[in-house]
């Protein structure tokens, strides 16, 4: 007993015995995510090249895409003149100067609302 009892009270054996318990948890944590699917990471590990190509990829832009962005643009942009003239009366086709002032007519309590 008295052997037992100075080996129980040493700081260096209860230091051992410490991290043995703690090696002992890391060990066993390894071996679970090397050996069970469950534990297993789903990562896939990138290299510098795919890394970089996939940057590229999402920073350059095809020349192709970029004029029909920009031609879409100008559509648009003449849609827009095309609505600005028809609200400041700069038509040329009487029928629809008629069926305009026809329509302001009718809807007069709306133009009103609106202002």
């Amino acid at each position: 007993m008295i052997l037992a009892s100075s080996i129980g009270e040493n700081p260096i054996f209860i230091i051992l015995i410490l991290l043995a318990f703690f090696g002992a948890i890391v060990g066993l944590v390894i071996f679970l995510k090397k050996k069970v699917t469950i534990f297993k990471d789903d990562v896939e590990v990138k290299t510098d090249k795919e890394i970089a190509e996939e940057e590229l990829n999402r920073v350059l832009v095809d020349i192709e895409e970029e004029a029909k962005k920009s031609d879409d643009d100008i559509d648009e942009i003449s849609h827009e003149d095309d609505t600005l003239a028809r609200q400041l009366g700069e038509i040329d086709d009487p029928e629809a100067i008629k069926a305009m002032e026809e329509y302001a007519r009718e809807h007069q309590e709306e133009e009103g609302d609106a202002e």
